[in-house]
């Protein structure tokens, strides 16, 4: 039932406050006037108190309020023991808007103790100079050389100098949480507390998450899985307590996210348990809930009996768009409440690449994930990094290095797979590479780490030979890098770029492996050796074709330019990209934790190489029974790997994220295989053409057809497109036929 609207001194019905201010007649009607209806003003249509200072929403925020104000005497679950107990804490009512003002009370111990535990909390003053103003501005991030501020910050550096003083200036990251601090009480509207309540409500399928082992050989983030351990244990024994009503508890807890998220946060910490402690416990964060359905797809699947029937009732299942929506909430309650931090960073890294894995890599859902991750990357200003002689490694800046050379990785090889513009360059990072440093050090203690540190040789590189996950990320952000030099000249409009210049990349290219350590180097014995854990096998694979992928596109753009001889590391570099991805699949035992991974590794790695291995079966570039610089390079070889390929992407499945691009490959190389086997005579070139002329032809249609001009490189965003050379006739022409293709 609604409240009548206040009346004035008089007696009168007071009038909203749209009409009273428009001075127009009000028919006063509740929970919204006629007029306000009628002009669509539903959110400020609210009546004010005689005394002109209070207003009272409508009935449905009224509904919301009382919510609050009859859960507030039960906020004892979020403060510490210590603090005596006390009235609720006052609920404010914003003066211009339906939102919600929850007072912050005074913060609790640190120590990380049962949620049950804990008494309620200190009140504090509903004062309205203590509580934000919806217009307060939002934290401007890291300003760089071109923006107003640098100006200001000479200014400020000649003026210390002139005054004999020293002016030191905080980090970015460090800017950013001093500038959160304007929202350090939170600001709950109807629709935030909504959407906590369902990611709340949606915790419970984290009882059944099993989280893979925090600590070993693990090259992947092992340090997000140990503090999600920390998070998911905090949260079972929160939620198994049975003292009281559970949506009362989950008010609670969403609450205790909203506050704590709101707080500017010192990420500054002497190791990785101090900085842990920041996103665990009574300081758990909205990034927190956000890092645990990251690893949400680690729950066991109803039907996991066999690696690849795990594979694809996960494809078919509900849980990782379940996990996905709900990350996307913690994300944006977090963005509410704060305006970065280092784990909100990590959630959305991850998310972006769990939209890879749902939606493929070439999606707009996953493109738009990685460029918010990015933004958020700049915005902090972690891709720059002040160039001191005197830098002392600790925790927190070695951990900013991490974050920014995987999301360096992942926006190169979302460039080889989707052939669209880079969002991050090394021409504008100057944050050096993080330094080898071994898990257990890293996420050890102070003293270990600096044991770690001083064992580091003068090129970041562990001199004890550890395989770390930093090994592999150092490894493959140098690969990256030349990559990157290769994309600019790829896929810039302008035609400057000479031979020289792709060459000189090319050479540092083959150079790179003499700069990696030989421990992250593959050999094919490590295939069955199984005392050599897969993460070690696995992780010199990945870096070799990658090795192998700066080269391919090295050598395809030299021949794009022209007058280019062909020295047959074409043919040759892509034999063996395939064979190396092939291997994957062959052994699938042996790579079984990486399953996740065969798609994306089929069309980014070997699926170019198929291209040219089948366009070698149609315009032969060597003659005689083998390649004369690799013995095992023969027709067979070519015939054999692409008959895997072909396996390989049709084990793949019509209910992949790449299935489409998948099933296109499959087609083409199974016709040319078909062809190549059913007509014999057909694979010889014509008689009047000389065999130089032959294979230089051949490799020009191989790599993407023939090119425009000889001054330089004019092609699109597709040079990992190596079946473009179904755009001519060169397949049927060989045959002598013309086939529909499936």
């Amino acid at each position: 039932m609604y409240r009548s609207a206040p009346r004035r001194r008089n007696g009168r019905l007071q009038a909203c406050e749209p009409c009273r201010g428009r001075k127009v007649a009000c028919d006063h009607s509740q929970p919204v006037c006629l007029r306000c209806r009628k002009r669509g003003q539903l959110q400020d249509c609210v009546y004010t108190i005689t005394d002109g200072v209070d207003r009272l929403p409508r009935a449905a925020s009224q509904n919301v309020l009382d919510r609050v104000e009859e859960i507030s005497p039960q906020l004892s679950s979020i403060t510490a023991a210590s603090v005596p107990s006390a009235r609720p804490t006052s609920v404010a009512r914003s003066p211009r808007s339906r939102m919600i003002r929850v007072t912050r009370p005074t913060r609790p111990s640190s120590s990380l103790r049962s949620v049950s535990s804990l008494s309620n909390p200190t009140p504090s003053s509903t004062n309205n100079a203590s509580i934000r103003p919806l217009n307060t501005p939002r934290g401007t991030g890291y300003l760089g050389f071109t923006s107003h501020s640098a100006v200001y910050q000479e200014t400020s550096h000649s003026l210390s100098r002139l005054q004999g003083t020293h002016t030191v200036h905080d980090s970015p990251a460090a800017t950013i949480a001093q500038r959160s601090s304007g929202r350090a009480n939170p600001t709950l509207t109807p629709e935030t507390r909504q959407t906590c309540r369902t990611v709340l409500q949606n915790l419970a399928v984290l009882k059944n998450l099993k989280l893979p082992p925090s600590r070993g050989s693990n090259v992947r983030d092992g340090w997000s899985i140990l503090l999600a351990n920390r998070i998911h244990q905090y949260l079972l024994n929160y939620l198994r307590e049975d003292s009281d009503d559970g949506d009362d508890k989950l008010d609670r807890l969403g609450w205790m996210l909203c506050e704590n998220t709101s707080r500017p946060l010192d990420e500054d910490a002497a190791c990785f348990e101090e900085w842990m402690a920041k996103y665990t416990g009574t300081n758990l964060r909205w990034e927190s809930i956000g890092l645990l359905f990251t690893l949400s797809d680690q729950i066991p699947q109803p039907q996991g009996s066999t690696t690849d029937g795990a594979r694809h009732e996960h494809r078919r299942g509900p849980s990782r768009r379940f996990a996905l929506r709900q990350i996307d909430l913690c994300i944006g309650l977090s963005r509410t409440f704060t305006d970065g931090s280092l784990l909100l960073l990590q959630v959305c890294h991850r998310r972006s690449i769990l939209k890879s894995m749902a939606d493929g890599d070439a999606s707009l859902s996953c493109w738009t994930a990685h460029a918010e991750t990015v933004a958020l990357l700049t915005f902090m200003g972690l891709h720059i990094e002040q160039d001191t002689s005197s830098y002392v490694p600790t925790f927190i800046s070695e951990l900013r290095r991490r974050l920014c050379a995987h999301i360096f990785n992942i926006d190169k090889v979302s460039v080889s797979f989707q052939g669209r513009p880079p969002l991050l360059c090394h021409k504008y990072m100057s944050i050096p590479m993080p330094l080898d440093i071994p898990e257990e050090a890293f996420l050890g203690d102070v003293e270990s780490f600096k044991k770690a540190v001083s064992e580091v040789d003068e090129d970041g590189w562990s001199s004890t030979g550890t395989l770390s996950a930093t090994t592999l990320t150092r490894a493959r952000t140098m690969i990256a890098c030349i990559w990157d030099e290769l994309i600019d000249v790829a896929l810039s409009v302008k035609k400057s770029t000479n031979i020289e210049t792709v060459l000189a990349i090319k050479t540092k290219a083959h150079d790179i492996l003499n700069d990696i350590p030989q421990n992250i180097q593959y050999r094919d014995e490590y295939i069955n050796d199984y005392s050599i854990h897969f993460e070690i096998v696995y992780a010199s694979l990945i870096v070799r074709v990658e090795y192998l992928q700066n080269i391919l596109i090295a050598e395809r753009l030299l021949h794009l330019q022209g007058g280019h001889t062909d020295d047959g590391e074409l043919l040759l570099t892509s034999f063996e990209m395939v064979g190396l991805t092939l291997k994957v699949w062959t052994h699938k035992d042996r790579f079984a934790e990486a399953i996740e991974d065969f798609e994306w590794l089929v069309m980014n790695y070997a699926a170019p190489g198929g291209g040219i291995l089948s366009m070698e079966l149609l315009r032969p570039t060597f003659s005689g029974p083998h390649h004369p610089r690799n013995p095992n390079l023969t027709r067979s070889a070519i015939i054999q790997r692409l008959s895997l390929l072909v396996a390989f992407l049709r084990w793949v499945g019509p209910d992949a994220a790449h299935a489409d691009l998948c099933v296109n490959c499959q087609n083409v190389i199974e016709h040319v295989l078909d062809h190549t086997l059913n007509n014999r005579g057909a694979q010889a070139m014509p008689q009047e053409t000389s065999q130089t002329q032959q294979q230089q032809q051949a490799v020009n249609d191989a790599t993407m057809g023939e090119f425009m001009d000889g001054e330089g490189f004019n092609f699109g965003l597709d040079l990992l497109d190596t079946f473009s050379w179904l755009r001519t006739d060169d397949l049927w022409m060989a045959g002598g036929q013309e086939t529909a293709m499936e």
